[in-house]
């Protein structure tokens, strides 16, 4: 078995807008309690002009059959 690391997946709020079926209004709420949350951002999420952009973290698990 091994385990790498993957590119972040960047999901943003447009898309996450339509997967979840948010309004522009929802969006913008999101964003502004995004912009008064305390603490490290750029590792996860990302604020943008027109809502922001969460990356996924994730790593690829390769196994082999024995």
């Amino acid at each position: 078995m091994s385990v790498d690391p993957a590119p972040a997946l960047a999901l943003t709020s447009e898309n996450l807008g339509r997967r979840y079926k948010l309004s522009k209004q929802r969006i913008a709420e999101i964003r502004n309690e995004m912009a008064k949350s305390p603490g490290e951002k750029n590792d996860l999420l990302r604020l943008t002009s027109k809502g922001f952009c969460a990356y996924l973290h994730y790593q690829i698990i390769t196994c082999f059959a024995v």
